[in-house]
């Protein structure tokens, strides 16, 4: 993986990507309060299942940004091909 390829955002890209990042760290802080709180396992397995959901939305739409965008007009090549195939393993995870 290349570390020196970058994708330019729109100010506006990047405010919507911020909210969710912001939610995200509320929810995980609000999950770091109830274990501080001694909560029921339960309703800290229910924070955790909404905050992965979370990480999840966020993830697809980078996903979704990063094929539509920097992927594709390059598909015909064996490099972006394989660049594809690791995305959908590391967001399979």
């Amino acid at each position: 993986m290349e570390q020196n390829k970058h994708t330019i955002r729109s100010e506006e890209e990047k405010k919507v990507l911020k909210v969710r990042i912001k939610k995200i760290q509320g929810q995980l802080n609000s999950i770091t309060n109830m274990i501080d709180n001694d909560a029921y396992c339960e309703n800290i397995l229910m924070q955790l299942s909404a905050t992965r959901e979370a990480i999840n939305s966020l993830s697809e739409v980078i996903l979704k940004k990063h094929l539509n965008g920097c992927i594709k007009d390059k598909v015909n090549n064996e490099e972006t091909i394989e660049e594809i195939l690791r995305l959908f393993k590391t967001y399979r995870k």
